[in-house]
């Protein structure tokens, strides 16, 4: 029987420090890698990732992305930080606009993209929750 560690290194291929690295197994609707393996428990994958190098994570801290993708594992691309960190990166990112309303051809674009969340989100400066709306049909989201 396979390690976590092994299974875990089964689902993503590595590439350079400066890539992302993709996670291939199972994903939320918002693009989080999901992983069983902690106590036979579903962990997110990047916090995985991330307590594979730097140890247990502190209850109430979260792991931040900064290249904003959030199917990517690469622990080079992952930092430690507080809710508030990670909205302050996110509107410092310019992604802070997640009321903004979407027009016909818009949302057309979302419902046909291959791309993930994370970079539909950031291409429409719209949330994740606002991609995952558009794409499943949703509440509110469209400009009139």
């Amino acid at each position: 029987m396979k390690s976590n560690l092994e299974r875990f290194l089964d689902k993503f291929v590595k590439g350079s420090d400066d890539e992302c690295w993709e996670w291939l197994g199972a994903k939320s609707r918002g693009g989080y890698g999901y992983f069983c393996g902690v106590d036979g428990k579903n962990i997110k994958a990047h916090r995985f990732s991330w307590m594979l190098i730097h140890g247990e994570i502190t209850i109430g801290m979260c792991i931040c992305h900064t290249c904003d993708n959030t199917g990517c594992i690469n622990p080079s691309h992952l930092f430690l930080g507080t809710i508030l960190d990670n909205m302050l990166d996110k509107i410092n990112k310019g992604h802070g606009s997640e009321n903004r309303l979407l027009n016909d051809t818009e949302i057309q674009e979302i419902r046909n993209s291959s791309k993930n969340y994370a970079e539909l989100s950031k291409l429409y400066k719209v949330s994740s929750a606002t991609i995952d709306r558009v794409r499943m049909h949703k509440g509110s989201y469209k400009d009139k």
